[in-house]
């Protein structure tokens, strides 16, 4: 590691503007892990599971330090109290890392940043943690539920109480765990590339010493391991593949994207939806023979910034049959009124599927926000619903775990503006969980291996 990089101290400054709100923990964790490209990969990957695990695990971490500190965590001054979280961390929850290089550490990067009086105070909290870590427990569920799975799954008791009475104790349980899981990277190959090009990008992972295992779910899916710098890769930049999760392909498998088809993506950044549709709706069209013009995805998303992320994949993975434009949902387009085959609504929401990812999410969640969020979605049905052409499909996602933002949003499309229930059975794979599935919708879990995440297939009425 380069001299002028002190990973601890980098890890705690990262921690320290999470906490303020500064910015989300993945694209500040990205952002770091980029400028300091030149570092050692053990060095970036000691930096990324450090912080995310911090962050992760912060409930417990400061029920841990607050059994044994005078000083309460929350009255620990912002720099000193992330220090302290990070190295217990590691005494905690990494086994090749001595508490004496975490305690010692600790008390240079305390003295180093202006608390040179607090040092004392940092190296006994520390190694009491280290001396008693074997014999601080945590709640028992004897104790009570709501306790338990507040400390142990480092989880806000408004969400617990959420999780339990929305699936009971025992599933609860399983999402709850599945958040502090290590999860692999999925990626997407293109369906309308040929075998030999597929064969290609599995050769470059062999050689680049990635590890792949295709899904059971979906023949080109797969998931990755060591791959922290796909994008260096040269089928990756080429665009033949795509970063994006299982579930999410989902979307476009229940679409049943045809050859002509007009999509229209309503809130589509970064594109992984709308790029995947456009590639099936390339598949279908070379196997179809069709002498016509071939269909159009248009995927739009709220800023300039957004759209720019999506432009950026298009033009990657050369996705001639796509085209992007900044547009706020809430505000209706009369060019696409009943004009679209299909309407991909993966709307704004509360994301308590994928807290495993992003872990801020938990923490900033609020009975006001989680409250909120039902007025916008309703917005943005209200006005995208009129794109959708009388025979059409709406397909209504989102990545959470809520029955206010999934089934009962559904209800009110389809009894506010004629829309019924799809079979979306049959284009789902035949080994998903089929109790998570009704005629329409489907509810994948978290701790299957994907991302949480609600998908309703709708057909608006008349021809």
């Amino acid at each position: 590691m380069a001299d002028s990089v002190n990973s601890r101290e980098l890890i705690t400054d990262m921690l320290v503007s999470i906490d303020k709100g500064e910015e989300q923990s993945h694209i500040l964790i990205k952002n770091v892990l980029d400028k300091y490209d030149y570092l050692e990969a053990h060095d970036k990957a000691f930096i990324k599971k450090v912080t995310s695990g911090t962050l992760e695990r912060r409930i417990t971490l400061d029920y841990i330090i607050d059994s044994v500190s005078n000083t309460p965590v929350a009255k620990m001054k912002p720099f000193i109290r992330n220090l302290i979280r990070m190295s217990t961390y590691q005494i905690f929850y990494m086994d090749k890392v001595p508490d004496s290089a975490a305690c010692n550490e600790a008390v240079k990067i305390a003295g180093k940043r202006g608390f040179k009086n607090l040092t004392g105070f940092v190296n006994g909290v520390l190694r009491n943690i280290s001396r008693n870590k074997d014999t601080i427990t945590l709640p028992e569920e004897s104790e009570g539920v709501l306790r338990y799975y507040h400390i142990r799954y480092s989880c806000p008791e408004l969400l617990v109480k959420h999780f339990l009475n929305e699936y009971g104790k025992i599933e609860a349980k399983k999402i709850l765990d599945s958040t502090l899981r290590k999860r692999n990277l999925f990626v997407r190959i293109r369906e309308d590339i040929s075998k030999e090009e597929r064969e290609s990008i599995k050769d470059e992972w062999h050689s680049s010493q990635v590890g792949f295992e295709k899904s059971i779910y979906l023949p080109y899916a797969y998931s990755l391991s060591n791959a922290d710098n796909i994008a260096s890769l040269k089928r990756f930049a080429e665009g033949l593949y795509t970063v994006q999760d299982l579930s999410s392909m989902m979307v476009a498998e229940i679409a049943g994207v045809g050859a002509t088809d007009l999509v229209l993506d309503v809130c589509g950044a970064p594109g992984g939806k709308s790029l995947h549709a456009a590639s099936k709706m390339k598949k279908a069209w070379k196997e179809s023979g069709e002498a016509g013009p071939i269909g159009k995805v248009v995927c739009r998303d709220l800023s300039e910034y957004k759209v720019g992320l999506i432009r950026e994949n298009i033009e990657r993975m050369n996705m001639d049959n796509m085209e992007t434009e900044a547009l706020d949902a809430r505000v209706f387009d009369p060019a696409y009124e009943e004009k679209a085959d299909i309407v991909f609504m993966d709307v704004p929401c509360s994301g308590l599927g994928v807290i495993g990812k992003k872990p801020d999410i938990k923490y900033n969640a609020t009975e006001e926000s989680l409250e909120g969020i039902l007025e916008l979605q309703k917005e943005i049905i209200d006005t995208c619903v009129r794109y959708v052409k009388p025979g059409g499909k709406l397909i209504y996602s989102t990545c959470t775990l809520r029955r206010c933002e999934n089934e009962e949003m559904a209800a009110y499309i389809m009894e506010k503006y004629g829309f019924e229930e799809m079979d979306i059975s049959e284009n789902l794979p035949e080994n998903l969980h089929k109790d998570l599935v009704s005629k329409g919708m489907a509810e994948l879990m978290p701790y299957d291996g994907m991302d949480g995440f609600f998908i309703a297939g709708l057909i608006k009425n008349g021809h």
